[in-house]
């Protein structure tokens, strides 16, 4: 490693440390900033600034992965903006500005997201139409800067594991101490949080890291890489998330199935995937009587949420009910929850026509993987990506964490590492010189 690299990830272990620190005292969200937060920001601002204006954009990438999740329990004095707010504000159009083409059809789907949500407001304030359109759009735009602007791939990848790796501490401190800030008993037991406020998003929030290290171990297997993979695994199964979990299933499977090389080795995988889906689904179908919650019944526990909201789009299925709408109308969804699925939340604001926008930038990033699985340099790379997008995708159906930019920022950073977008001899490791 550099030492510029070395100096670097010291300071991202210390800011780390501060915000665990800052987790473990404040346990849920602060409502008003003092004095430390504050300056906390500013250096957090300071430091974005300065790496983006002298274009260390890799490092850019990994401060902002370092801090996205908890920039709810940073508050910034005499502002009711929250801090993830105020750094969209300024960064957001900043990396827009930096990728601004008209030739290139991913800057155009987003600009045209960010068109369809402009002009089609709800009757809610200014502040939260903007905070919404920045929601949408903030994941395709970090995407498509890692893609386009950060050419050291491997040093995003380490950067993304390092942090997971970091923060993990809090997932044994919660077991210890079970603060209830940090832990959630149900009919699974205990569940962690991690470094974020539910397990559905801390699971979404190492998927994929966990499939970054599962290609790391298939691509060198060794010792390291299995405990890397293992332990993390682990982790996750201690977030008891049904649907963070079986979307990493379906990653893995995904990424395994692309992997493979010859067309023999190829049907084996895909027989026993079959057989294996086969006896997952007489097996919950047969669980009523041992576990309601582990059965095929147990979707209806996201059915009567998305059945409560149903009413309030079936006459505006085309452009939805407006950017923001969704407050509006929470106190009449059931128990005041979120939509539990990206889909058809997209749908109850922006309508059919802003979701199959946002499928046209998903298509684009899906064939633009399948193409680069055609170059033999970029193969397994491409693999990581499909697994990646597939465990969002799955994910999205029951949950709305894989295209919040405050959950799963890392997810797309680390998409935008495995589409290659811009032209460079070193695809995988990017780097020579490292």
């Amino acid at each position: 490693m550099k030492k510029g690299d070395a100096i670097f990830f010291g300071f991202v272990l210390v800011l780390n440390i501060v915000l665990i620190g800052l987790r473990i005292k404040a346990g849920t969200p602060a409502i008003t900033g003092d004095l430390f937060s504050t300056a906390l920001f500013i250096v957090l601002f300071l430091t974005l600034i300065t790496l983006f204006f002298f274009k260390k954009y890799e490092y850019y990438i990994i401060v902002w992965c370092s801090v996205y999740f908890a920039l709810s329990l940073i508050k910034v004095s005499d502002f009711s903006i929250g801090s993830l707010g105020l750094l969209n504000v300024v960064f957001i159009p900043l990396m827009l500005l930096t990728l601004c083409n008209p030739r290139d059809k991913y800057f155009l789907i987003i600009i045209l997201i960010s068109i369809i949500s402009l002009f089609n407001p709800a009757a809610v304030g200014s502040r939260l139409i903007v905070s919404r359109i920045f929601q949408f759009i903030a994941p395709f735009v970090f995407f498509l800067f890692v893609a386009r602007k950060c050419k050291n791939r491997s040093l995003i990848m380490k950067g993304l594991i390092f942090v997971v790796l970091l923060n993990s501490f809090l997932v044994f401190y919660e077991l210890i101490y079970t603060p209830v800030w940090g832990v959630l008993s149900d009919w699974r037991g205990v569940r962690v949080f991690g470094n974020l406020f539910h397990p559905n998003n801390y699971s979404i929030y190492l998927l994929p890291v966990i499939l970054l290290s599962y290609f790391y171990l298939r691509t060198k297997p060794d010792k390291k890489n299995f405990l890397l993979f293992s332990g993390l695994l682990l982790i996750d199964f201690l977030t008891g998330s049904r649907s963070g979990i079986l979307s990493l299933v379906f990653g893995l499977l995904i990424f395994e199935i692309l992997f493979i090389k010859n067309k023999k080795a190829f049907m084996k995988v895909f027989f026993l995937l079959a057989i294996s889906i086969l006896f997952l689904l007489l097996f919950f179908i047969n669980q009523d009587s041992i576990n309601q919650h582990l059965s095929v019944s147990s979707i209806g526990e996201r059915t009567t949420i998305w059945a409560s909201y149903l009413p309030f789009v079936r006459n505006n299925l085309l452009f939805g009910n407006g950017v923001g709408s969704y407050e509006l109308y929470r106190d009449q969804i059931l128990l005041n929850l979120a939509s539990h699925s990206y889909y058809l939340g997209t749908i109850f604001e922006i309508g059919i026509v802003g979701l199959l926008v946002i499928f046209t930038f998903l298509l684009n990033l899906f064939f633009g993987l399948i193409k680069q699985m055609r170059l033999k340099q970029n193969r397994e790379l491409a693999a990581l990506g499909i697994s990646v997008l597939v465990g969002l995708l799955v994910y999205s159906t029951a949950d709305n964490g894989a295209f919040l930019e405050v959950v799963s920022l890392n997810a797309w950073c680390l998409l935008g590492t495995c589409l290659v977008l811009n032209k460079e001899k070193q695809v995988r490791t990017g780097e020579k010189n490292e």
